[in-house]
């Protein structure tokens, strides 16, 4: 599926953590990109719920999950509960039709993407990739 928004997200227990309070981010649109380190799946699971309860992820047009380190079996895409991934465990949280997908090489694992929280992008995630277009360039040539 393919989403337009802003790049919204970080670490799932700080997102959660700042909930209700004047720090949380929000948007229209929201391109939600999540990562944790050391959680297991019952706690990404319920972090995901709180954040649905409280309608912050209603405004999610696209969700990527990076990586899950160490939060089920040392893999950056273990599996939680019941051999679901984590985009599958995290899909029935959000709209239906909301396409979700998975990165590797984004979040507490050994390689850390760079991601330009607040950019204003389009986002496709199909079975086999996660592409960004962004709407204005990043870094503007210096004068």
């Amino acid at each position: 599926g393919q989403a337009r928004g802003v790049i919204l997200g970080g670490n799932l227990s700080v997102q959660q953590l700042l909930l209700g309070t004047p720090h949380h981010p929000t948007a229209e649109d929201i391109l939600w990109w999540t990562e944790d380190v050391e959680e297991p799946p019952y706690r990404v699971d319920g972090r995901c719920q709180q954040l649905a309860s409280a309608g912050w992820l209603r405004q999610v047009r696209a969700a990527v999950l990076g990586d899950m380190e160490r939060c089920a079996d040392d893999t950056p895409h273990a599996l939680g509960p019941f051999g679901l991934t984590w985009a599958e465990m995290v899909q029935p949280r959000l709209a239906t039709g909301t396409p979700c997908g998975q990165v590797t090489g984004w979040g507490h694992g050994l390689q850390h993407g760079v991601l330009p929280i607040g950019a204003v992008a389009t986002q496709s995630i199909s079975a086999a990739r996660v592409t960004l277009a962004f709407e204005h360039p990043l870094l503007a040539p210096a004068t």
